[in-house]
């Protein structure tokens, strides 16, 4: 059995939750193929309650009922960049949050953010402070601008 229960786990339709690392605060992606039951959600907030999730690792230990059903993607890092699952809102919406560093107070009314939805259909949540520090907010699928 592969290390990582999300081998071959298609994403696509299956954010079910987030769950945050107790170590940086990022909001981490709960994927699961059924609508989670109120059981399974407790569970989840167990784990949340107890401080036990960090970035990286699997959110229900080897042997858990859930260990292979209810998953987080395995390996990431405290520096990884929000997944875009969470924004993407098939089966769950969520409150933005940035996509650097998981900030809350996302600056959506920044000029530069307003520049950039007048060109991309896609512009990832950035806050105050990463701005402040330099980054550019991420973008995706440019707009097709009809410009005589």
């Amino acid at each position: 059995m592969s290390k990582d229960p999300m081998t071959n786990y298609p994403l696509q339709g299956k954010v079910r939750s987030f769950i945050m690392c107790c170590l940086c605060g990022k909001r981490r992606v709960v994927y699961c193929k059924e609508p989670l039951s109120r059981q399974q959600i407790t569970d989840i907030e167990e784990v949340q309650d107890s401080l036990f999730y960090t970035c990286g690792s699997t959110l229900f230990p080897t042997g858990h009922r859930y260990h292979e059903t209810i998953v987080v993607k395995y390996g990431l890092e405290c520096t990884a960049e929000m997944e875009t699952t969470y924004y993407a809102g098939i089966t769950t919406k969520f409150q933005p949050v940035c996509f650097f560093c998981g900030n809350t107070e996302v600056n959506s009314t920044s000029q530069t953010v307003q520049d950039l939805r007048k060109n991309y259909s896609i512009v990832r949540p950035i806050c105050r402070q990463c701005m402040s520090n330099g980054i550019q907010p991420k973008v995706r699928i440019a707009l097709k601008l009809n410009k005589k």
